[in-house]
């Protein structure tokens, strides 16, 4: 993914992979509830790991995605 936006404390981080590069999310942390995030490959960078994060949007309107947040109120 080239990009993920992370909300936590009710404030939102957006985190952009560099040109050429792509990054990857640690499915065994995941497992946890930990979104810990690196860079895409075996050999890839560790970039930031989250304990206390409610909500992660992924690059997907790249990819041609739409996501819609709807306020039920």
């Amino acid at each position: 993914m080239k990009r993920i936006s992370i909300r936590r404390q009710g404030e939102v981080m957006t985190i952009s992979a560099p040109e050429g590069k792509a990054m990857a999310i640690d499915a065994g942390h995941l497992a946890h509830g930990i979104l810990s995030i690196g860079e895409y490959g075996s050999g890839g960078i560790k970039i930031a790991a989250f304990s206390d994060w409610s909500e992660a949007i992924f690059d997907a309107e790249d990819a041609g995605y739409v996501i819609n947040i709807e306020n039920p109120f």
